[in-house]
């Protein structure tokens, strides 16, 4: 972990994995460097999470890290969605408590940001 790296709770982080930003809660990370490459479904599965409330949860994480748009826009089209589920309330509160940090993100749409 780099030094200063705010991880969330219920993160999962790879073996041999170098953390450089921050990762957000629920969060599955991996790689050499490390890439957001989903979230920690196992980890929820095992903290009681109902089948619907996973697919509210991943339909949010869908449309931040893999909508349409620049990452800011799409952050900011999701934010109504917050009173949906505690975890994305969570996840948003995560995101706009470090805003002069670099975020964890997916390896595919690093150039669309």
């Amino acid at each position: 972990m780099h030094q200063f790296t705010r991880i969330g709770p219920q993160v999962m982080v790879g073996g041999i994995c170098g953390v450089r930003d921050d990762v957000i809660p629920f969060g599955l990370v991996n790689g050499q460097y490390a890439a957001l490459e989903g979230l920690n479904i196992i980890g929820m599965k095992r903290r009681q999470f109902t089948k619907a409330r996973l697919a509210t949860v991943r339909a949010f994480y869908q449309k931040l890290f893999h909508g349409p748009g620049l990452f800011a826009e799409r952050l900011s089209a999701v934010q109504p969605l917050a009173p949906e589920d505690p975890a994305i309330a969570e996840i948003l509160a995560f995101i706009d408590g470090g805003k002069h940090r670099p975020l964890c993100l997916p390896a595919d749409s690093s150039g669309r940001n």
